[in-house]
């Protein structure tokens, strides 16, 4: 019996059937594999469940054929470690575990928990929020983009820092801890204030600009997408009527801060930007291990209402770029040209089929994502053309925006101009300490 593997692009895709205007939930796909193929727990005490990751691991994971032979899964205190500690570097950085509750809540309902902060330092090591998203605690509280973070609970960052892991980790709440934190926040205009804020469940906003930019007589569309999740579609649906209505003929995807999720989302937006006449056109290829190339199967571009048609886009990224928004660059390139600015992708071309089982979700890189040229292999993150920092100061979406602005100037002069040098002056680096988990980009 073949698994048929589908594709949801809207709502909770209990309808797989196609819809070329909009709406655009994608045909399941028979991959020809037998159900048998995909493990699942013998049964749900620790061993079994991490003898069911294993098994995935050996099986049906791209890189199984480098995977430990020797492991003992006893040697592991959950199926969560087991992964991360057997994935195979250094493509593989990406493959985990996770709550299935959690998982389904992200990508389908597009609800999270957390604060709702993205930080970066400056040359100084100030700690600066770099996006604070709507509708998060953090955004209730009042704190935005460019604000400073002073002190947590009490303790400057100095002080902070040299807590132990597990005390900082107390306070920031590990996992779905809800936790309550004072933070000293400083902005440029304004003294010093302290700020309550309370780690909650709140809905994921994911298109959270769309603008019209007249640009010495060009119309120029400015998107900034933040998320390929299931809400996505309906966002991404107003956008694109908003910029067709409007006749733009240049688009600036601002996918900086975006860590990826669902491919049939991630194929809406790519279709949005190259048009109608591509429907049916190669969007991605997968590609399978060496034991199930029987899987092999292309997904085509979709006929989207309110599509563009247009001949470039821009697209301004980061190393958070990652999975999904490198598929839509990637898959575009054979078909437009698309002109990449700030820095270096974070490298996944790749996906996951999620697995679930004993209210967990495997998700190990299973699926090797190429173009309509047989292009992939980006796992070493794709380069800007226009290389160019950000400067968290300025507001997204704004002209003046180091990365924003550098694709104006190329829309005008056809070159990344002035900006390349103006804006090395100061250099960002991402923060481990407090990125929000990585929900998993590329996921079916």
């Amino acid at each position: 019996m073949p698994l048929l593997l589908t594709l949801y692009g809207c709502g909770s895709g209990s309808d797989a059937g196609d819809s070329l205007d909009g709406g655009s939930n994608i045909a399941a796909i028979d991959l020809g594999l037998p159900l048998t193929a995909r493990p699942t727990p013998r049964s749900c005490t620790t061993a079994d469940v991490n003898s069911w990751a294993y098994e995935s691991l050996r099986d049906y994971y791209l890189f199984y054929d480098q995977v430990d032979r020797n492991a003992r899964v006893s040697d592991f205190a959950s199926p969560e470690e087991l992964v991360s500690q057997l994935r195979v570097a250094p493509n593989d950085t990406f493959s985990y575990v996770t709550d299935e509750t959690t998982f389904n809540a992200f990508f389908s309902e597009g609800e999270t928990f957390g604060f709702g902060w993205n930080f970066a330092r400056d040359q100084d090591e100030n700690l600066l929020f770099s996006l604070v998203e709507p509708g998060s605690p953090l955004a209730q509280a009042g704190v935005e983009r460019g604000d400073q973070l002073l002190s947590i609970n009490g303790f400057t960052l100095e002080e902070f820092d040299r807590l132990e892991r597990e005390e900082r980790s107390d306070i920031l709440g590990a996992g779905d801890d809800i936790v309550t934190l004072d933070l000293g926040i400083a902005r440029d205009d304004e003294s010093d204030r302290e700020v309550s804020v309370t780690k909650a469940s709140f809905n994921l906003q994911t298109v959270l600009d769309t603008r019209v930019i007249d640009r010495n007589g060009v119309s120029v569309g400015y998107l900034h997408f933040y998320q390929f999740i299931n809400t996505s579609s309906a966002e991404l649906s107003d956008a694109f009527a908003t910029l067709n209505a409007a006749n733009v003929t240049e688009l600036v995807i601002d996918l900086r801060f975006n860590g990826g999720g669902r491919i049939s989302v991630a194929n809406e937006l790519a279709s949005y930007a190259v048009g109608r006449e591509r429907a049916g056109e190669v969007f991605t290829t997968f590609a399978y291990n060496d034991k199930y190339q029987n899987r092999n199967v292309s997904l085509p571009f979709q006929s989207m209402l309110n599509s563009l048609s247009l001949s470039r886009v821009f697209v301004l990224q980061s190393a958070n770029t990652c999975s999904a928004s490198e598929l839509v660059i990637n898959s575009l390139r054979p078909f437009m040209e698309v002109i990449t600015v700030g820095s270096t992708s974070c490298g996944k071309p790749y996906a996951t089929s999620p697995n679930a089982g004993c209210g967990k979700v495997s998700n190990v890189l299973e699926i090797d994502l190429r173009n309509a040229l047989d292009v992939g292999d980006y796992f070493t993150g794709i380069a800007a053309d226009c290389p160019v920092t950000g400067d968290v100061k300025e507001a997204l979406g704004d002209a003046s925006e180091p990365l924003l602005s550098t694709a104006l100037t190329y829309i005008d002069t056809g070159n990344c101009g002035v900006n390349l040098r103006r804006s090395t002056s100061t250099s960002y680096r991402l923060v481990d300490e407090f990125k929000s988990e990585w929900r998993g980009g590329n996921t079916l």
